[in-house]
């Protein structure tokens, strides 16, 4: 197993979650509990209060993220399209767009990283079954189907017979 040797904040609460496994034996675990109980045991501590700006513009993206319009075929779409670029200072940024107004430019490179998230959970997911199914049930591995077409068509004729 590989590990870095710079401990980050992750993987300083990746600790904590451990030693809560270790002590308690839950698992699943709730976090709300993990964190009351990290916090009491001093290995953590609360964050400091988060710059309200950043906090607003946090929900500001959470309520785009889920405004929904119909279209002339009674389809459902997102309104609000994301797009992440490197800011003038080195920090990433995260752009909206209008998907009925936005420049194509703007739409195509939010299909793109959208698509580039959903390849990169697929791969995660499937090196977590292999993990799985490797060293837990190699007789009776999990078997994952990476190909949506036939999901994404069902619900698309689902959704065609509710709005019928």
């Amino acid at each position: 197993m590989r590990m870095r040797t710079k401990s980050t904040k992750s993987e300083a609460l990746q600790k904590v979650y451990r030693r809560y496994k270790e002590e308690n034996g839950e698992e699943p675990a709730n976090m709300a509990m993990v964190a009351r109980w990290g916090v009491k045991k001093g290995y953590c501590s609360l964050p400091r209060p988060v710059d309200p700006y950043a906090s607003l513009a946090d929900d500001f993206s959470k309520a785009l993220r889920e405004e929904q319009r119909l279209d002339s075929d009674g389809r459902s779409y997102r309104v609000n399209l994301a797009v992440t670029i490197r800011g003038s200072e080195g920090r990433n940024v995260t752009l909206w767009g209008d998907i009925d107004t936005a420049q194509r430019s703007f739409v195509e490179k939010a299909v793109k990283q959208r698509r580039e998230q959903i390849v990169g959970d697929c791969c995660q997911l499937n090196t977590d079954v292999d993990h799985f199914n490797n060293t837990r049930a190699p007789e009776d591995p999990i078997q994952v189907v990476l190909d949506f077409r036939d999901d994404v068509a069902e619900r698309d004729f689902l959704r065609q017979r509710r709005s019928a």
